[in-house]
């Protein structure tokens, strides 16, 4: 072998020494972060009931039902609270949302934490069907804002069969979880 062979075929066992230290190191860093011990295991199930409460006692969900009738309706009443209802629901569906980022699951929990993300972007989808079903209402867009309030409630059942199904699930989890903390 010439030197020049040599000198790139040390290089690309360089390469591949780096890249699988690249890949080991991501990992081991992912493995780090899906912690499944009863205890970071509960930690999680306590903060995600918690997010997943925390609009339980707000007028939050309601008001989409609030909205949706509005919308039913031939005349347009009540159109500065109409407004004020689903500006504040977006923006707290963002919040909401976004909560869930800095919710980091558990390799146990993926199915539950999808669940879980996927409600709250049904949530924060269902408020912006209402804001365009409202905006084509007001407008005089009727087509426009049916086809978005159908949306709006198909989501809004949609939302409520998910909430039945996640906070079942999250109780559940907690029982089993509380059940091995104690062993």
């Amino acid at each position: 072998m010439s030197m020049k062979q040599l000198k790139d075929t040390g290089l690309i066992v360089g390469a591949m020494v780096i890249f699988v230290a690249v890949v080991a190191g991501i990992f081991t860093l992912v493995s780090l972060s899906l912690h499944d011990s009863p205890q970071v295991l509960h930690d999680f199930l306590v903060s995600a009931k918690g997010l997943h409460d925390s609009i339980e006692n707000t007028d939050f969900l309601p008001n989409i039902g609030v909205v949706l009738s509005a919308l039913s309706k031939e005349s347009i009443e009540n159109s500065t609270e109409i407004d004020n209802m689903i500006n504040e629901g977006r923006g707290i569906a963002h919040i909401y949302n976004e909560n869930f980022d800095f919710l980091p699951p558990t390799r146990d929990t993926l199915e539950l934490y999808s669940s879980l993300f996927r409600e709250s972007k049904l949530i924060s989808n269902c408020y912006a069907s209402l804001n365009f079903a409202w905006s084509f209402k007001k407008s005089g867009e009727y087509a426009s804002s049916e086809q978005y309030t159908a949306t709006a409630n198909e989501t809004y059942r949609e939302i409520m069969d998910l909430r039945l199904k996640n906070t079942s699930d999250l109780d559940d989890w907690l029982l089993e979880a509380d059940a091995q903390l104690k062993q």
